[in-house]
C-alpha cells in the first residue's frame, strides 16, 4: 500500500488550477498546532513504519589505506503522517505539498557507521512532499563515508565488502521501524577502480539482537571488486618478470665482470617494488597482500643471489684451493676425469689434482641456476594460482 502511494507521489500529476491563496491558507491550517517533535501518530504507542529505498550512484574512493568507502547514494524515506491531510476537492484539486525539512516532522535515520560526524542525512533545506491521505517522502543525495574492513590478501585481484548501516539516532524499535523499499544500483556510475558486484540488505530483529540495542537498523552490503588491469600492466606482470629473470644470473659467465653488477639491479628492483606494495597497502589489516610476501620472499632469494655470485666470482679468480673450495670441488666436480693426478701414475704419494677454478665456478653456476629455477617456479606457480582464484 505505501509502495503505491510513493508511485502515486512521484507520477501523479497537479492540477493546473492551483491558487495562491488556498494553498497558502492550506499551509498555516496543516501546520496550526502541529508538533515537528512528536511522532506523527495519532496513537504514540504503535510505532512509526519508515520505508527506506536504497540507490547507489556512484562509488567515489575505496580507501584500503584508511579502511573507509566512499560512496554518493541516494536514500528515499517513506512514512505516513496522520496530522496532514486534507480533501483536495476542497484546494482546486491540490493532490501533494511540499514542506521544508524543518517545518514537520522526519525520521532521524543517520548512517551509524559513518566516519565522518554527520547529525542527520542531508540538510534542513530538503524538501519533504506529502499527498493528500498523509503519505510523505523525501529524497536524499548522500556523499557517505563509511568505516570498510578491506582484505589485501588477493591484491590486486581482491574483493571488498563494505556495508552502510543505517538506524535511528533516538527511537527505539517500539517507536520507529525500518521497513526496505527497495535496494539497487540503479543509476550506478562505474567511475574509478572499483565496480558492484553483489548488494545485500539485512534488517530488523537480526541486526538489533546482534548489536544487543533495542534500535531498528538496516544495513546495505555492496560487495565490489577492483578493476585490476592497471596494476596487473604496471606492477604484477614486471614484478613477475624480473622474479624470472633472477636466476639467470648464474647463467652470466663470471669472468665478464657483470654478474654481480647484474644480481644487485635485479635485487634494486625489488626493493622498490616493496616500497610502491607498501605505499598502496594498509599498515593495521588483518590480512597480509600474497604479493607482498612473494616481493619480500623474492627480495629474499636476490639478496642469497647476490651473495652466491660475489662468491662464485671469487672462486673463479682463485689460484690455489682451501678446504671449502676443495670440498665444492670434489662434491660437484663427480666425473672421473675432473680429477687426475699429479706427476707419476706410479707415485702414490702424489697429491690429488683437483679440477681447475674456471670449471669449478661453472659448475656453482649450473647448480645454483637449477636451485633458484626450481624455487622460482615453486614459489611463483603457487602464488598467481592462489591470488588469481
Amino acid at each position: 500500500m505505501i509502495l503505491l502511494h510513493y508511485l502515486t507521489l512521484v507520477f501523479l500529476p497537479t492540477a493546473s488550477a492551483q491558487y495562491y491563496q488556498n494553498v497558502s491558507h492550506l499551509y498555516k491550517s496543516l501546520l496550526v498546532n502541529y508538533n515537528k517533535h512528536l511522532p506523527p501518530r495519532r496513537n504514540l504507542s504503535s510505532p512509526v513504519h519508515v520505508w527506506l529505498k536504497f540507490q547507489l550512484l556512484s562509488i567515489e574512493e575505496v580507501d584500503v589505506i584508511r579502511e573507509v568507502f566512499v560512496s554518493n547514494i541516494l536514500v528515499t524515506f517513506c512514512w505516513e503522517d496522520h496530522h496532514i491531510n486534507w480533501n483536495s476537492s476542497e484546494y482546486a484539486n491540490l493532490t501533494h505539498l511540499r514542506f521544508p525539512r524543518s517545518n514537520v516532522w522526519t525520521p532521524d535515520i543517520v548512517i551509524q557507521n559513518s566516519v565522518d560526524h554527520v547529525p542527520y542525512l542531508g540538510s534542513s533545506e530538503y524538501l519533504v512532499t506529502i499527498d493528500t491521505n498523509g503519505y510523505a517522502f523525501m529524497a536524499l543525495e548522500i556523499k557517505a563515508s563509511t568505516l570498510c574492513f578491506v582484505k589485501v590478501d588477493r591484491f590486486p585481484f581482491d574483493t571488498q565488502k563494505c556495508t552502510i548501516m543505517f538506524a535511528s539516532d533516538h527511537y527505539t524499535r517500539k517507536e520507529l521501524q525500518i521497513k526496505q523499499l527497495q535496494v539497487g544500483g540503479y543509476n550506478f556510475a562505474e567511475i574509478g577502480p572499483w565496480y558492484v558486484v553483489k548488494t545485500t540488505n539485512r534488517s530488523g530483529v537480526e541486526l538489533s539482537e546482534m548489536f544487543g540495542e533495542d534500535i531498528d537498523f538496516y544495513s546495505v552490503t555492496l560487495t565490489v571488486k577492483r578493476h585490476s588491469l592497471l596494476y596487473v600492466l604496471n606492477l604484477f606482470i614486471p614484478i613477475l618478470v624480473i622474479s624470472t629473470v633472477s636466476p639467470f644470473v648464474f647463467v652470466v659467465n663470471s669472468e665478464s665482470g657483470e654478474k654481480l653488477s647484474i644480481s644487485v639491479t635485479l635485487f634494486l628492483s625489488f626493493t622498490v617494488f616493496a616500497s610502491t606494495l607498501s605505499s598502496l597497502l594498509p599498515q593495521t589489516s588483518s590480512s597480509t597482500s600474497l604479493l607482498s610476501v612473494f616481493v619480500c620472499l623474492q627480495l629474499l632469494l636476490s639478496g642469497l643471489y647476490v651473495i652466491c655470485c660475489v662468491l662464485i666470482q671469487r672462486v673463479s679468480f682463485m689460484n690455489k684451493h682451501n678446504r671449502v673450495t676443495a670440498v665444492l670441488a670434489k662434491l660437484v666436480c663427480s666425473k672421473p676425469q675432473d680429477l687426475c693426478k699429479e706427476g707419476e701414475e706410479s707415485n702414490d704419494t702424489e697429491p690429488t689434482k683437483l679440477c681447475d677454478f674456471k670449471d669449478l665456478s661453472a659448475r656453482l653456476d649450473r647448480v645454483m641456476f637449477a636451485i633458484a629455477w626450481i624455487l622460482h617456479l615453486v614459489h611463483t606457480v603457487g602464488t598467481v594460482k592462489y591470488i588469481t582464484s
